[in-house]
């Protein structure tokens, strides 16, 4: 394992193709009802690529010529490499289980995050494209398409587009939430929406997304494959203290333990991740 992480170190494009193979040999050759055995490792592994795609690809602060990102939502370019452009996704993809699964180059162009991906034709987000998305309505209604379009292939639906606000999809999340629940990579691309939420005006609806993983997983029992990654990876993408708080309290509540920050994945704070505060007192 020692040597094939320095492999795929060399460089972003070897990191890139290689990752794809890797989880494809693992899924595709594996019965699913052993997959659980191999959780741990795939986590490892999952979490080595997201260490690479931070350190790998980001935009310059200053930079305010990279607008790939703009463009794809605004139409005016297609995704690569599924050469199609973002209205023809919004019209022809909802409801393509089977591809929104196996496929690994639309999630970086549908959710930009400031970090590089799995698809070296996909720009990361630059840090003024995420003022542009967040001025822009259009933009913005856009995003809320793609966000519903990923929500349906998880088994959820998006109720309250003002407050993010988050249930179960009843004509599908039965056999969506069999397939979240052993499908491991959807758990990074998971971590990449909660942080792309943040990033393009939608803050807000970052809460009620863990919300109702808390509430799934603490609660009604379900998903408990995602328990990990929901504490280690998708709480501290909250940027808001009272969010965090809000969140542990329920935790508290729902389990009775309380969450040990020191489990959170941290960091390094650069201008996609720092901390929002409420009010005077939180700082």
């Amino acid at each position: 394992m020692q040597n094939l992480l320095q492999s795929l170190s060399e460089s972003q494009f070897l990191f890139n193709f290689k990752v794809f193979k890797i989880k494809i040999i693992i899924f595709q050759f594996v019965d699913l009802h052993k997959r659980h055995l191999l959780h741990f490792k795939v986590d490892q592994l999952n979490f080595f690529f997201f260490k690479m795609g931070n350190r790998a690809g980001a935009i310059p602060e200053d930079d305010t010529t990279s607008l790939d990102n703009i463009k794809f939502y605004s139409g005016k370019i297609k995704c690569k490499p599924d050469n199609e452009t973002i209205d023809n996704i919004h019209k022809k993809w909802f409801g393509q289980y089977k591809f929104l699964e196996v496929g690994h180059g639309y999630i970086q162009w549908l959710f930009p995050i400031r970090e590089g991906g799995m698809n070296p034709q996909a720009q990361p987000l630059s840090k003024y494209e995420s003022e542009l998305f967040k001025k822009d309505s259009e933009l913005q209604k856009k995003f809320i398409k793609s966000y519903k379009l990923i929500l349906d292939f998880y088994g959820m639906k998006l109720i309250d587009e003002k407050t993010g606000k988050i249930n179960r999809n009843e004509n599908n999340y039965k056999h969506r939430y069999y397939n979240l629940n052993n499908s491991f990579h959807n758990y990074l691309r998971i971590t990449r929406i909660l942080k792309s939420l943040g990033l393009v005006g939608f803050e807000h609806y970052k809460k009620p997304l863990i919300d109702h993983f808390v509430v799934e997983v603490f609660q009604n029992n379900e998903l408990p494959n995602t328990m990990k990654s929901l504490v280690k990876f998708w709480i501290p993408t909250l940027r808001k203290e009272s969010d965090l708080k809000e969140i542990e309290n329920k935790i508290y509540f729902l389990t009775g333990k309380k969450i040990d920050r020191s489990y959170y994945e941290k960091e390094e704070l650069n201008w996609s991740n720092t901390p929002i505060f409420d009010s005077k007192k939180e700082k």
